[in-house]
């Protein structure tokens, strides 16, 4: 039934989360290893973990050349022109902290030493 279907979908939501489910009776899941060996291609945990540092890299550096160099698709040519990659990124991100800091730091110091201060000469 349906009801029997989302029960049975909580609980094997359940294990995943929290690595145990109470499962009503006459429900069964068989649980299979996902992996037999202890290497990066074969264990899903370091599987995981290498893809979450990849999408942390590109969401930070917007790509992946520049922070890890694994010996087969790095190369020197790819690495420079990733590098300019971050080097824009880096000079946005600038840009962005100075203008933070003379909104929320610079603007109101002077407003409250020097109240007739004109808004179009804040360093």
């Amino acid at each position: 039934t349906e009801e029997e279907k989302r029960t049975l979908l909580r609980a094997v939501a359940e294990i995943g989360h929290n690595a145990a489910g109470i499962m009503p009776e006459g429900m069964e899941v068989e649980l299979h290893q996902a992996a037999s060996g202890t290497t990066a291609t074969s264990n899903p945990f370091l599987q995981m973990a290498d893809w979450c540092e990849k999408s942390a890299a590109r969401l930070i550096l917007g790509q992946t050349l520049t922070s890890g160099a694994d010996g087969k698709s790095s190369t020197n040519a790819l690495g420079k022109v990733h590098n300019e990659v971050r080097r824009d990124l880096l000079v946005s991100d600038a840009k962005q902290v100075a203008q933070t800091i003379t909104q929320q730091i610079i603007l109101p110091y002077l407003q409250i030493n020097h109240p007739n201060t004109d808004q179009n000469r804040i360093p």
